[in-house]
């Protein structure tokens, strides 16, 4: 018999061991952690077609805790390009509440060109990575049927 191919063996049997304990410890871990949930971040326009020059209101949450949160006191700013927002593309910062909702009414600038635009948010220093559409169309918002700039 070749003893000299023992230890080798032993080895591999050890590092066999070791790796199954290991499996086993990452297992129980895993299995152990309590998931966190926390609700999704939201946000609505209204309405959700304006004419060029006229008020929505943006309204969402954004959770105060668990993942995806950024605290009470963080302000959201609203995000979409420049032509919405003429300010780099950033809109109001808005406070939020002790939940984490807000609401806030923006003045499309009349210069809007009319298409559908991404309004999202920014807080804590991140991009929240939820979006609401809105359409701007072209004309005043104070249009009235029958002058120039209507077109019901």
């Amino acid at each position: 018999m070749d003893h000299s191919t023992r230890p080798v063996r032993g080895a591999a049997r050890a590092l066999r061991a070791t790796g199954a304990a290991i499996a086993v410890a990452l297992v129980a871990l895993v299995g152990a952690a309590v998931p966190v949930t926390a609700a999704a971040s939201t946000i609505t326009v209204s309405p959700s077609t304006v004419a060029a020059g006229g008020t929505i209101t943006v309204s969402g949450s954004i959770p105060t805790t668990g993942t995806g949160s950024c605290a009470p006191s963080d302000g959201v700013t609203l995000t979409s390009t420049e032509a919405l927002f003429p300010q780099g593309g950033f809109g109001p910062t808005v406070a939020r509440s002790a939940s984490g909702a807000f609401s806030t009414t923006y003045v499309v600038p009349s210069a809007t060109p009319a298409g559908t635009y991404e309004i999202g948010m920014r807080c804590g220093g991140g991009n929240v990575g939820v979006t609401a559409s809105l359409t701007v169309t072209s004309g005043s918002a104070n249009a009235v049927p029958g002058q120039p700039g209507f077109t019901g």
